[in-house]
C-alpha cells in the first residue's frame, strides 16, 4: 500500500446536527484495504456505472480529502447527496449513527456490486455444516459481490433443535455484530467478553415462544444456538444501549464496558479453538446523551497514535482513555500473522 494513502489528522465540520455522520465518516476512513481500493481507483476496472452516482463521487471526494488535507473539511456536497437520496430521513435531525453507518455501507455495496465467478476450494475433513457453510457463502458472494462484503461482512449460523430430534441450520450473511448488555441495574460493569458470552448462550424456546418444526410439523420446544461461522476482515462491533422498557419507554444503557484493544472472538466462533480470531480495535463511536438526542465523537488510532475526533476538534489522547461509557460502536481489524 502506497504512503500517499495515509490519512491526514483532520476534522469535519458539523453542518447541523450532523454528528453522527461524521464519526462514522472518521471510522470508514480507517479501513486502509477499502480506502485503498477506491481512492487508488481499482475500482473504475470493476465497475462502470461510478460516474452516475452523487452519493458515491461526493463519498470518494470526501475520502480523498481526508487523506490529502491537512485542514478542517467541511463534506458538504456528501451530506447533501445522503439527504437527497435517503427517503424519510431527515439528514440535520440528529439520527442513529448505526443507522447512517449501514446506510452508507449498503449504498456502496449496491454501488459496487457484480456477479463473480467464486470456486469453492476442495473440502476434505470437513462436516457438513462446515460444507453447507461454504456453498451458502460461496452463492452469496457470486451474485453480488462488492469489496464491502469483502472487507465487513462474516456469516452467522444459527442451529435450532427441536424436541422431536430434528436440527434446523440456517446460515445468515452479517455485516455487524448487535450485542446486547446482560445488566440488571446501570451501575453494573461489563467486559465486552460478557456481551459475546450472551450472544451465543443456548436460547429455550417454549411456552409462547414455541418453535413450529418444519419436520414434524408441530409447535414444540426448541433450543437455539448461535455463533460465527465466517469472520469477517473487518469486524463492526454495536453495543445495543438503546432499548425499550416493557411499557414501550424508550431508555439508554449507560454501562461502562470494557474492550480490549485486541479482541480474541474465538469463543463465539464455530471451531474457533482450531482458528486465529485475533482482532485490533481501530476505533469506537462514542453517543454522550440519552436516547433521541445527545452528541457522537470517535476515538480513532491513526499509526501508532490514538486522537479523539469530535466533529472540527482533534486532540491526541492516551489509550487507557478510549475505554469508557460512552462507547457505542467498536471496529476492530482482523489481526494477520
Amino acid at each position: 500500500m502506497e504512503s500517499i494513502f495515509q490519512r491526514e489528522i483532520n476534522g469535519l465540520t458539523n453542518l447541523g446536527n450532523t454528528c453522527y455522520i461524521n464519526a462514522v465518516l472518521q471510522s470508514i476512513c480507517l479501513n486502509e484495504d477499502f480506502c485503498y481500493f477506491l481512492l487508488s481507483d481499482k475500482y473504475k476496472k470493476k465497475i462502470s456505472k461510478h460516474c452516475q452516482n452523487k452519493f458515491f463521487s461526493n463519498f470518494i471526494k470526501t475520502l480523498r480529502a481526508m487523506y490529502e488535507v491537512k485542514k478542517i473539511i467541511a463534506p458538504i456536497s456528501l451530506i447533501n447527496s445522503l439527504d437527497s437520496e435517503i427517503e424519510n430521513f431527515n439528514i440535520h435531525y440528529q439520527q442513529d449513527a448505526m443507522e447512517i453507518l449501514t446506510v452508507i455501507l449498503d449504498k456502496l455495496d449496491t454501488i459496487l456490486s457484480r456477479e463473480v465467478n467464486v470456486k469453492i476450494k476442495q473440502l476434505t475433513n470437513c462436516d457438513e455444516l462446515t460444507i453447507n457453510s461454504k456453498k451458502k457463502w460461496s452463492s452469496f458472494l457470486q451474485k453480488n459481490y462488492s469489496e464491502i462484503k469483502k472487507y465487513y461482512y462474516g456469516q452467522l449460523c444459527s442451529v435450532t433443535k427441536c424436541a422431536c430430534g430434528y436440527e434446523s441450520v440456517v446460515y445468515e450473511p452479517a455485516m455487524n455484530l448487535a450485542l446486547s448488555l446482560p445488566v440488571t441495574s446501570d451501575n453494573e460493569p461489563l467486559h465486552l467478553n460478557d456481551c459475546l458470552r450472551n450472544m451465543i448462550q443456548e436460547e429455550v424456546m417454549d411456552g409462547d415462544n414455541q418453535y413450529l418444526c418444519s419436520k414434524c410439523k408441530n409447535k414444540c420446544d426448541a433450543r437455539k444456538k448461535v455463533f460465527l461461522k465466517i469472520i469477517p476482515s473487518h469486524l463492526i462491533i454495536q453495543l445495543k444501549r438503546f432499548t425499550y422498557t416493557e411499557d414501550y419507554q424508550s431508555r439508554k444503557l449507560n454501562n461502562f464496558v470494557d474492550y480490549p484493544s485486541e479482541l480474541d472472538v474465538s469463543n463465539i466462533v464455530y471451531d474457533g479453538s482450531q482458528r486465529d480470531c485475533r482482532y485490533r480495535l481501530y476505533s469506537v463511536i462514542n453517543h454522550i446523551g440519552n436516547f433521541g438526542d445527545g452528541h457522537y465523537f470517535t476515538f480513532s488510532r491513526v499509526g501508532n497514535k490514538w486522537y479523539c475526533f469530535n466533529d472540527e476538534n482533534v486532540e491526541e489522547i492516551d489509550e487507557p482513555a478510549i475505554s469508557n461509557k460512552f462507547a457505542y460502536i467498536l471496529f476492530y481489524k482482523k489481526i494477520t500473522s
